[in-house]
């Protein structure tokens, strides 16, 4: 299974079609993390993001859906999330369903994929957090391909 992972938006306005049309048209399972990100994606196509109060977290904001995205999140916070807890798992509480976190729904998404495309732009911090995550697949034998925008 591939997931494209987009996250940005381009450094350089005029390539945000471009970025848009390469993150539709793989294949795979979609992700969007970044709120502008996602308000640039919804204004393209038109959809709308529903977002699931009930994945809130403390330390970390809902996720949400949109038609043709697996998942929607806020973007560098939640990408260090996952980065900084890849090898951890939101403990459940006994009595307590509620949904996971946006930041243990990526991870899963992740951790089940044979290819990732890193569809990456603006930010130092985003891009570092790329890098590392981009290294975390790769240990457990992802195929990653980083698209820099």
């Amino acid at each position: 299974m591939d997931v494209i992972l987009l996250t940005g938006p381009p450094e350089d306005s005029s390539r945000d079609e471009e970025w848009l049309i390469r993150f539709l048209g793989l294949p795979g399972k979609r992700i969007v993390a970044g709120g502008t990100t996602a308000s640039l994606l919804s204004r393209y196509t038109g959809g709308e993001v529903v977002i699931r109060l009930d994945s809130q977290r403390p330390e970390i904001p809902p996720w949400g859906r949109m038609a043709g995205v697996e998942l929607v999140t806020e973007g560098v916070i939640t990408l260090e999330a996952v980065v900084n807890g890849w090898n951890k798992k939101e403990e459940s509480v006994k009595g307590c369903e509620r949904e996971p976190s946006a930041a243990d729904k990526m991870s899963d998404l992740l951790k089940q994929a044979d290819t990732v495309f890193l569809l990456t732009g603006l930010g130092p911090r985003r891009r570092e957090l790329i890098v590392r995550l981009s290294r975390l697949l790769r240990s457990e034998g992802k195929k990653v391909i980083i698209n820099r925008f």
